[in-house]
């Protein structure tokens, strides 16, 4: 990996908003974290495949009242959050 492509993979996890370069449209933001790693990172094996395995004493809705809040968004315009909205909400 070239350190370039190192310098924009370490964009993603402080972006904290949505990947700003072009609005994705209707685009999930699966897809549009791929392309981005595709078209900007130059990553050429990307997949929305991801192999994920509940532990085995994983119980069904157990904590009834949590919530998973999701900072990103394939379109900016209609989402954008500060991090001390997350933490506000969250607390």
């Amino acid at each position: 990996m070239t350190s370039e492509q190192h310098a924009l993979l370490t964009e993603l996890p402080r972006a904290c908003a949505s990947i700003r370069y072009k609005n994705f449209g209707s685009k999930s933001v699966v897809d549009a974290k791929l392309e981005y790693l595709d078209l900007k990172v130059g990553l050429s094996k990307t997949s929305r495949k991801v192999a994920l395995t509940p532990p085995t004493d994983f119980q069904y809705r157990k904590y009834k009242n949590r919530i998973i809040v999701g900072p990103d968004s394939a379109v900016p315009e209609l989402k954008e959050w500060s991090p001390e909205s997350f933490i506000e909400l969250a607390v």
